[in-house]
C-alpha cells in the first residue's frame, strides 16, 4: 500500500474542510525506522481592550480593561506505512498546555462574559487512525470535530490564512471521543462515506452535569478536489441534572470551492444546518417539553486579484423573542466561527452573560426560571442577519490590510429574560427597552504581518473596531459607540 494515498485517505476523514495550503511546516521533524515524526509548536498571545458600556437595565458596565490570553499548544504526528503490513498508521496528540485569560478577567458578576476564561489545560486531540487499501478508514480517540464551515461543530484551529481575515480568535473547541469508519473516496466523483459514533467531552451545548452522545452520518463528493460537497445526517442524546434532556436531529449541507484562472482566485464556502427535535432543560408548568426548530446558514467567500482582495461574508441565525413557549427556535453559531470583532464577541456576549445573573437574583425574581444557564451566548453569532463586506491590500510580501462595515439586523426580537418577564412577556432588551430590529453597523480593520524563517511561521496582528448600536438597543439608557482594539502575537515552529 503506498503512502501518499493513505495520507490523502486519512486528510479526507479527519480534516473534512481542509483549507488553503499553509507554507508552514514544523520544525522538530524526523524519521525514524520508518516512522515520521513531526512536533507542531504554537506560541501566541492576544491583548484586547473594549470600552466600557452598559450591560443591564442597572446600568452596570463591563470593565473596560486590556485582557491578556496565552497560548501554548504543542503537538505530535507520528505516521507510518511499515508498522502493520498493508495498511497506513498514524497517531496525532494535540494539547493546550495553557490556554484562556491571564489577565483583565471580568469582575462583574455573570456567567460566560467576554474574555472571562480562566487559564486552563485541554487535551484536544489523542487520536489513532489507519487505511486498508486506500478504501477502509478506521479513527478511534480523542479528537475535535468539524463540519462545513464550523457553523455548528468547529475545531477552533481556522484563525487568520492568508486573504481570510474574520477577527475572530478561535481557542475552544468542540472535542468528542470518537470510534469512527469511513469508506472511499470511491468512483471517478470521489464520493466518501463516514459513520461516527461520539461520547461528547465538551462543545457549546452541552453544560456541566450532562452526558451527551451523538452518531452521524456524512456523505461528501470530491474531497480533495477544487469542489467539494457534504452532507451530514446527525442524532444527539443529551442528558443533564434534574431529567432535563435534549434529543435533537442535525442535518448539515455544505458546498465549497477554489478556483483559480491566472492570477485571480476565488474560494467560496457556503453552509446552512437545521436543527429539529425535543428539550426539556427550559421546562415552564405550560410547556415542560418544547420543540426544536432551528436555523443557521453561512457563506464565507474570497476573490483575490494580485495584491488586492474583495471578501463577502454572509450569516444567518434564527432567533427566539420568548423563551417560555413552547419553541425553541434560536439557532447559536459555534463560538469559534467568527463574524466580527464587537457586537457577538462582546456587546451580546456581555449583556447575554449579565442576563443569567440578574434573572437568577432571588432579590428580584424570587425563583429564577430553570435554564437560564443556557441563556448566554459565549460569544456566539445567533439571532442576526448580518452581512460583512471588505476590501483587503497587501502592499508588500506578508504585509495584509484588510476591513469594511458589517451591517447586521435581529431576526427576533432582543428579549432580555428578567426584563421580558417584568413587562409581562413583552420583549425588552437588557436595557429594558423597546427593541427596534436593527442590530447596528461595525466597521473593522486588521493589519497583519506574516513571515516564514526555516519553517517557522510568525504573525503579528493589530485589529480594531468601532460599534455603532442600532434600534434593537434603544431604551432611555443609551448605548453608546463601543470601541475595541486586539493585538496578536502568533509563532509556530
Amino acid at each position: 500500500m503506498s503512502a501518499r494515498p493513505a495520507i490523502v485517505a486519512l486528510t479526507i476523514l479527519l480534516l473534512p474542510t481542509a483549507g488553503l495550503a499553509q507554507v508552514y511546516e514544523p520544525m522538530l521533524r524526523t524519521e525514524v525506522g520508518g516512522v515520521s515524526l513531526k512536533v507542531p509548536v504554537l506560541l501566541a498571545t492576544t491583548a484586547e481592550s473594549v470600552g466600557r458600556f452598559p450591560v443591564d437595565r442597572y446600568g452596570a458596565e463591563l470593565d473596560g480593561g486590556v485582557a491578556v490570553g496565552p497560548r501554548l499548544r504543542l503537538g505530535l504526528l507520528a505516521q507510518s506505512s511499515d508498522l502493520v503490513e498493508g495498511a497506513f498508521v498514524s497517531f496525532e496528540y494535540e494539547h493546550d498546555i495553557v490556554g484562556g485569560i491571564a489577565v483583565g478577567r471580568p469582575e462583574l458578576g455573570g456567567e460566560d462574559l467576554p474574555s472571562g476564561a480562566p487559564l486552563t489545560t485541554i487535551p484536544r486531540k489523542i487520536l489513532l487512525s489507519s487505511s486498508f487499501s486506500d478504501q477502509l478508514h478506521l479513527v478511534l480517540g480523542l479528537s475535535t470535530s468539524q463540519n462545513g464551515l464550523g457553523l455548528l461543530a468547529n475545531a477552533g484551529a481556522a484563525g487568520w490564512e492568508p486573504f481570510g481575515t474574520r477577527f475572530d480568535d478561535p481557542r475552544a473547541a468542540d472535542r468528542v471521543l470518537r470510534a469512527a469508519v469511513g469508506f472511499g473516496p470511491t468512483t471517478d466523483q470521489a464520493l466518501f462515506f463516514t459513520l461516527a459514533g461520539d461520547y461528547v467531552v465538551d462543545d457549546d451545548i452541552r453544560e456541566a452535569g450532562d452526558t451527551a452522545f451523538q452518531t452521524s452520518l456524512r456523505v461528501e463528493v470530491g474531497k480533495g478536489g477544487d469542489t467539494t460537497a457534504g452532507l451530514t445526517v446527525a442524532y444527539r442524546n443529551n442528558r443533564g441534572d434534574f431529567d432535563r434532556a435534549i434529543d435533537a436531529a442535525l442535518v448539515d449541507l455544505y458546498l465549497g470551492t477554489e478556483q483559480r484562472l491566472g492570477r485571480l482566485r476565488l474560494k467560496a464556502g457556503a453552509e446552512v444546518v437545521s436543527l429539529l427535535g425535543v428539550a426539556s432543560v427550559a421546562p415552564t408548568t405550560e410547556h415542560p417539553n418544547q420543540t426544536i426548530r432551528q436555523l443557521g446558514a453561512a457563506v464565507k467567500s474570497s476573490l483575490r486579484y494580485g495584491p488586492v482582495s474583495a471578501h463577502l461574508d454572509f450569516f444567518y441565525g434564527s432567533g427566539d423573542s420568548d423563551s417560555s413557549d413552547d419553541l425553541q427556535t434560536a439557532f447559536r453559531a459555534d463560538p469559534s466561527f467568527g463574524f466580527g470583532l464587537i457586537l457577538f464577541r462582546q456587546v451580546l456576549q456581555a449583556q447575554s452573560g449579565r442576563a443569567q445573573a440578574t434573572a437568577s437574583d432571588p432579590q428580584l425574581v424570587g425563583q429564577a426560571a430553570p435554564g437560564l444557564e443556557r441563556f448566554p451566548n459565549r460569544g456566539s453569532a445567533t439571532n442576526a442577519i448580518a452581512v460583512f463586506p471588505r476590501l483587503g491590500v497587501e502592499p508588500i510580501d506578508g504585509l495584509e490590510i484588510q476591513g469594511g462595515p458589517m451591517f447586521a439586523f435581529s431576526a427576533a426580537t432582543l428579549a432580555d429574560p428578567l426584563n421580558t418577564r417584568i413587562a409581562g412577556g413583552t420583549p425588552r432588551n437588557a436595557l429594558d427597552g423597546e427593541p427596534g430590529r436593527y442590530l447596528g453597523t461595525e466597521l473593522d480593520l486588521a493589519i497583519r504581518y506574516t513571515s516564514y524563517l526555516a519553517d517557522s511561521e510568525l504573525v503579528v496582528g493589530l485589529e480594531g473596531g468601532v460599534f455603532l448600536p442600532g434600534s434593537a438597543f434603544d431604551a432611555q439608557q443609551q448605548l453608546g459607540t463601543v470601541p475595541a482594539g486586539r493585538a496578536i502575537l502568533q509563532y509556530r515552529l
